[in-house]
C-alpha cells in the first residue's frame, strides 16, 4: 500500500517514470489479495493512466482492458479516475473527440458523487466549474448553435451576417479544441448540463 501510495503521489506530481516504477512494483506485490480485495483495481487505474501518459500505448490498452475486467463494486467511487484513464488511452490513439466525451463523463460522475456526499468540494470539482473560454458573442452564438439553429437562423436572430456567425463559430471551436460545429454544439450542451447540475446541488 505504501509503495502504491508513492506511485499515486508521483503520478499527481507528473513524475511518470517514478509512478510507473512504484505502481508496477505495488501491482506485483498485491498478488491474489489485490484482485480479491479490489486494491489492484484501484491502483491499476493509475497505472493505466501513467502508461498512457508515457506513450506506452500497447501496454496502456492492455492495462485498461485488465482494469475493465477487474472492476470492483467496492470501488465504484473511483469511476471518474477510471474514465480519465480511459480518456488518456483513447487520446493517445488519436481519438480526441471521444477522449473529450469520456472526460466530460468523468466530470459529470464527480459532480454526482459530490452531490451524493453532501456537496463535497475539491480543486478538481472547482476547476470543472470554469466556464468555456469564449467572448460574450462567441458564447451567445455557441449557445444558439447548441439549440440546433443553423448559421442563417443565428445570423437572423442576432442581426449579423452569416459570415460573422461562421467566424465566431470557428474562433469558439478553436478555443474549445473541437473541429466541427456539431462537436462545439455537443460541448456547449454538456457544459450547460454541468452548470445546471451544479446550481441544483
Amino acid at each position: 500500500m505504501a509503495v502504491a501510495a508513492l506511485g499515486m503521489t508521483a503520478l499527481a506530481m507528473g513524475d511518470l517514470a517514478a509512478a510507473l516504477r512504484y505502481l508496477s512494483s505495488a501491482a506485483a506485490s498485491f498478488g491474489d489479495y489485490g484482485n480479491i480485495s479490489g486494491l489492484f483495481y484501484r491502483f491499476r487505474i493509475l497505472l493505466t493512466e501513467a502508461l498512457a501518459r508515457s506513450g506506452q500505448i500497447e501496454a496502456a490498452v492492455a492495462s485498461l482492458e485488465a482494469t475493465r475486467q477487474g472492476r470492483h463494486p467496492a470501488y465504484q467511487y473511483v469511476e471518474s479516475g477510471y474514465l480519465l484513464a480511459s480518456a488518456w488511452v483513447v487520446a493517445n490513439q488519436g481519438r480526441t473527440s471521444e477522449a473529450r466525451e469520456i472526460t466530460l463523463r468523468a466530470a459529470e460522475f464527480a459532480r454526482l458523487l459530490a452531490k451524493d456526499c453532501g456537496g463535497a468540494v475539491s480543486p478538481a470539482l472547482a476547476a470543472a466549474r470554469v466556464p468555456l473560454p469564449f467572448t460574450r458573442r462567441e458564447h451567445e452564438i455557441a449557445k444558439l448553435l447548441s439549440h440546433g439553429l443553423s448559421n442563417r437562423d443565428i445570423a437572423e436572430a442576432m442581426s449579423v451576417s452569416v459570415r460573422t456567425v461562421e467566424g465566431h463559430i470557428y474562433q469558439a471551436s478553436a478555443k474549445a479544441g473541437v473541429s466541427s460545429r456539431s462537436e462545439l454544439a455537443t460541448l456547449v450542451q454538456r457544459f450547460t448540463q454541468l452548470e445546471v447540475g451544479s446550481e441544483r446541488s
